[in-house]
């Protein structure tokens, strides 16, 4: 049976007040009649005290079934399914105070500022649907502003040390050769060079390196002996300017030109055009004007301006037959 009702008298009564038992009944009647209704629908039964988890599966309902996903939303689910719920779902709504929501956050392992955010706001989601449907009144609804919680400001980072980078350095030449097949060989190399590209520039790992195309590499309107890269994807694309520049060195253009000659598969030394650069084509890149000039010499000359600069050699622009 879907709800138990028990009908209790005061320890110094000694009449059962008849009217009120018989109220108590047509109320369970209708109540368990209700249920059954809902129940043939598959629909939520109804609860004279609904607890968190009830509400909360609700709140995820909602969320999956709005018209306009926001990538929050995915956020919001995982921490009502994975934490809200197990440690809390017990609970009935009305119970859940300030003193068991700042227990849950002490007992919360990942206290970063963004992570505080979002559980923060899936608690407010499951106060809006409980208020919503008078579940509880607004003046029982905790207030969340002046919840103390410790964040981890200072998140701690592994950071690599010489001996770590000196270690991949001299073992990412043997990683390539015990490829197993071209494509693992092939990601392996393009590999060597994203890692090159991270140490010599401090781009951040992820989509903030591999959304940098070409054509973001260009030579400096301020000083044309320097060459800039143009950040537009990653963390940066959320904050306030939503793009920063970085000049790069001679390292780094030299790993950009190995990286375009391996996307080519030819020898950019070998082409025919070799008088189009400032330097003879068998000499080495020793000048660093010279060096930048050519790199964005070859890049509008194969056309690969809206190019990955970490893309497989099997996606590119026609080459036009260059070589």
């Amino acid at each position: 049976m879907p709800t138990k009702l028990s009908v209790f008298a005061k320890d110094d009564d000694k009449k059962y007040d008849k009217k009120s038992f018989l109220a108590a009944c047509r109320f369970g009647l209708k109540l368990l009649y209700k249920n059954e209704v809902l129940q043939e629908e598959g629909l939520p039964l109804f609860e004279l005290k609904p607890t968190v988890k009830s509400v909360s599966l609700q709140v995820i309902k909602n969320l999956q079934n709005a018209k306009q996903q926001k990538g929050t939303y995915k956020d919001y689910i995982r921490v009502l399914e994975k934490e809200i719920i197990p440690q809390l779902g017990s609970l009935y709504i009305q119970n859940l105070r300030l003193r068991e929501i700042t227990d849950f956050f002490h007992n919360k392992q990942a206290r970063s500022p963004t992570r505080i955010t979002i559980a923060k706001t899936a608690f407010d989601k499951i106060f809006n649907y409980a208020e919503l449907n008078n579940i509880i009144l607004q003046r029982d609804r905790p207030n969340l502003s002046k919840l103390e919680t410790d964040k981890d400001l200072t998140p701690e980072y592994v950071c690599f040390r010489d001996d770590d980078i000196d270690f991949v350095n001299s073992n990412i030449n043997s990683f390539i050769s015990n490829s197993r097949n071209k494509k693992t060989k092939e990601n392996r190399e393009l590999f060597k060079y994203y890692i090159n590209f991270l140490q010599t520039t401090g781009v951040r790992t992820g989509e903030e390196a591999t959304g940098i195309l070409w054509k973001h590499i260009f030579i400096s309107k301020a000083k044309s002996d320097r060459i800039v890269i143009k950040i537009e994807k990653g963390k940066i694309a959320t904050g306030k300017n939503k793009t920063r520049e970085i000049c790069i060195d001679q390292n780094t253009i030299e790993n950009l030109l190995e990286l375009l000659m391996f996307q080519m598969g030819k020898n950019i030394y070998s082409i025919k055009q070799y008088n189009a650069f400032d330097s003879r084509p068998t000499e080495p890149i020793e000048n660093f004007e010279v060096g930048h000039k050519n790199l964005i010499k070859l890049i509008k000359m194969f056309k690969l301006e809206n190019q990955p600069i970490f893309s497989r050699k099997d996606i590119k622009t026609n080459q036009n037959n260059m070589y």
